[in-house]
């Protein structure tokens, strides 16, 4: 029977797997004791394995047993809830994904979205930044500039350049110092064709009140010229100490694991003034 995850608490979806013969093996535990905690998936490194039938899901079942005791403490605090390809159709993944064994980590403001715990948090910041530019060139933004304060280990420049849907010229450049900092200057040109308004399906504007300021400020008292911070400062739970849970367990990152830093981006520029 498919469950519906996302009627779960989200401390209890926030990690997950993709197996369905983890799934199966655990839903058949029945001990009268630590099954029907097993039933819903606590994953660890015995059952990081390709395809297993039913026996090797009793020999994965009984070497869990025996993890456990060794254990306790990890496996009070379960890595991540395991689910079935079936379940995963009706989550959001990136192109290629779900694949079985990666670690998955929920979207905080996309209740569907689910991320490789290797590019979670860049996905997250990309995620970020694009919709604060959209929301700027929603309310009729003219010119933007951005500045890269702080950020990734990884990180890419904007080169783009087009004259489509209003927009007349994007170009970036990217750098890294000797530290390993990166930084980056973006500037965009926009030539903005209809009335200023805030875009409906918005995912970070209500939970950042200096967005919301500057979008009323722009549609309520015209607002000519705009200085935003934008942040990254949460890293959600998806930190070394996760790295180090899932490789202890067998289970994979992804790709290569993108480290959390607290990131700035200053935005500035200006509105029309019609």
């Amino acid at each position: 029977m498919e469950r519906d995850l996302l009627e779960l608490p989200y401390a209890e979806r926030r990690l997950i797997v993709v197996n369905d013969h983890v799934v199966q093996a655990l839903q058949g535990a029945d001990d009268g004791d630590g099954g029907a905690k097993w039933s819903w998936g606590v994953v660890t490194s015995v059952f990081a394995v390709g395809s297993i039938g039913a026996a090797g899901g009793l020999l994965a079942l009984r070497a869990y047993e025996k993890w456990k005791a060794r254990n306790q403490a990890e496996a009070d605090d379960p890595l991540c809830l395991a689910i079935t390809f079936a379940e995963a159709k009706h989550l959001r993944f990136g192109t290629g994904h779900p694949l079985r064994n990666v670690v998955y980590a929920a979207d905080p403001v996309m209740s569907n979205g689910y991320h490789p715990i290797a590019s979670f948090h860049q996905t997250l910041f990309e995620s970020k930044v694009a919709e604060a530019l959209r929301l700027l060139r929603c309310l009729g933004a003219t010119e933007i500039s951005m500045e890269y304060l702080e950020g990734f280990e990884r990180a890419a420049g904007v080169d783009v350049a087009g004259s489509g849907n209003g927009l007349a010229e994007v170009g970036g450049h990217a750098g890294r110092t000797a530290k390993g900092h990166t930084s980056a200057k973006t500037t965009m040109k926009l030539a903005p064709t209809g009335p200023p308004f805030i875009a409906s399906d918005l995912l970070w504007f209500h939970s950042e009140p200096l967005w919301m300021e500057v979008a009323h400020a722009r549609l309520e008292s015209g607002l000519t010229s705009f200085n935003v911070e934008l942040a990254y400062k949460d890293d959600f739970g998806v930190n070394a100490k996760l790295k180090a849970r899932i490789a202890k367990a067998g289970l994979e990152l992804g790709g290569s694991f993108t480290e959390y830093r607290e990131t700035i981006w200053k935005l500035s520029g200006s509105f029309s003034s019609s």
